[in-house]
């Protein structure tokens, strides 16, 4: 019986240097994606499928497909006022009315409800408890930021096999 080995688990140091690598490939990725997909789009016609394979002599190594299919027709509303002025003329009863705060206000009454724990009234001074509004602390949010120097140092890192990305299970 052959005994598992762990790795040895990663460091905050060692996570944050993976984040900020797969940061870089991952935006990497896109621009090439986005690049291959705009020359496929180009090239295929509707219906023409090509083969992925790592090894073209050896049909095991297929990752898959790449197909242009046919573009589907959708219906959207891009004029909402000549919509309702349509509906106002042929179909009346579908026609509602409703109502709302104006926007503006509502950013108004947030911020006053954040900032003083409720609307100020303007002319009293007084602070009013505004219903229906909380205040809510969120999470806090990791941000991953590579330096301007990234691109280079990841590129080197990783040709130079020098940059360990993958966990063991996806190798």
């Amino acid at each position: 019986m052959t005994a598992t080995v762990n790795p040895p688990a990663l460091t905050a140091h060692d996570r944050a240097t993976r984040l900020l690598a797969l940061r870089v490939l991952k935006d990497w990725i896109a621009v090439e994606d986005r690049k291959l997909r705009d020359e496929m789009c180009a090239e295929l016609v509707v219906g023409e499928r090509y083969s992925g394979l790592l090894d073209p002599a050896d049909k095991e190594s297929l990752l898959g497909f790449v197909q242009l299919t046919k573009a589907r027709e959708t219906a959207s509303v891009v004029d909402p006022e000549a919509l309702l002025a349509w509906v106002e003329e042929h179909c009346p009863s579908e026609v509602i009315t409703t109502r709302s705060v104006r926007p503006a206000f509502v950013q108004a009454l947030l911020a006053s409800v954040k900032a003083d724990g409720g609307w100020v009234d303007p002319e009293t001074s007084e602070l009013l408890e505004v219903k229906g509004v909380e205040v809510r602390t969120g999470s806090p949010t990791l941000t991953v930021k590579p330096t301007a120097e990234a691109d280079a140092l990841v590129a080197e890192a990783l040709a130079a096999r020098r940059l360990q990305l993958m966990p063991a299970t996806a190798r």
